[in-house]
């Protein structure tokens, strides 16, 4: 895969996934869709810049205008049978924060993982399903 588009501030990552089973679009979108910490972002937005994705972090008002989810662009989405492959943007300076957060609270035992990362979640406002 290849693009041409500004990416300042973020990384864009091309993924292909070969499943054991076949798969449709929309069941990959639902998953995605219901998975923390992946926000989708509709074709409908039209970002030409990751530039412009941070500009709805500081829309959400988030300190440093921080994206700690992974975004993955729906439109991007491409099934054939059990392969799978998308584009999606992560925001470097922050993406890896919460794994982090979580990470410390598992080598010193403090809770379960599922409560680190609901804990996580819920003070650092991530997001999942559509952005917009």
């Amino acid at each position: 895969m290849a693009v041409i588009a500004p990416t300042t501030l973020m990384h864009m990552h091309f993924i292909n996934i070969t499943l054991k089973d076949k798969v449709e679009k929309k069941d990959v979108l639902s998953v995605l869709e219901n998975t923390p910490r992946i926000v989708l972002i509709p074709s409908k937005y039209d970002a030409e810049a990751t530039a412009e994705l941070v500009e709805v972090a500081r829309d959400l008002k988030r300190e440093r205008n921080d994206i700690p989810e992974v975004m993955v662009f729906d439109d991007s989405v491409y099934v054939k049978d059990n392969e799978v492959m998308l584009m999606y943007a992560v925001h470097q300076e922050s993406i890896v924060v919460p794994e982090n957060v979580d990470a410390i609270r598992a080598s010193t035992r403090l809770m379960s993982a599922e409560d680190s990362i609901r804990i996580t979640n819920e003070s650092l406002g991530i997001l999942k399903g559509y952005l917009i």
